[in-house]
């Protein structure tokens, strides 16, 4: 605990404002990061479970290796969010820089939205069934 106040104290010397306005936004700022990388393993339940459903519908197809490789990157960028949220949680007060963390996070999110997004044209198929999996798995991620 003590160890936390000495943390503090020297992020709230390194940033003179911390009293006005930007300090307060600062705060705000690493407060919202925070946040975001310990909700953060909800979103990894998501992404590494819901595409394994059309793994499997198009398993018996000749999407199936499309459908592997995509698969393969999403769980890429599982792997990539399970260390970073590893090294945030160990990562100390002062070794936080919260800009830092958020450009991890911007470019995780990036990775994992552009795999999301290319599902349909990687499972494109004549299956109505498919399809409308595939339109259901979109929509669910993206709530």
């Amino acid at each position: 605990m003590e160890q936390q106040r000495q943390e503090q104290r020297s992020i709230n010397s390194q940033h003179p404002a911390s009293g006005s306005a930007s300090g307060q936004d600062a705060i705000v700022h690493a407060e919202q990061i925070s946040a975001i990388y310990k909700n953060l393993p909800f979103a990894i339940t998501s992404n590494s479970v819901v595409p394994l459903l059309p793994l499997y519908a198009v398993w018996d197809t000749d999407l199936r290796s499309m459908a592997l490789i995509w698969v393969a990157l999403m769980l890429g960028v599982v792997a990539l969010r399970v260390v970073l949220i590893i090294a945030y949680r160990h990562a100390t007060q002062l070794q936080r820089q919260y800009a830092r963390w958020s450009a991890y996070l911007i470019i995780s999110s990036f990775a994992s939205g552009c795999l999301w997004g290319a599902a349909g044209g990687v499972l494109a198929t004549q299956s109505p069934e498919l399809f409308l999996l595939i339109i259901l798995m979109l929509t669910g991620i993206g709530a």
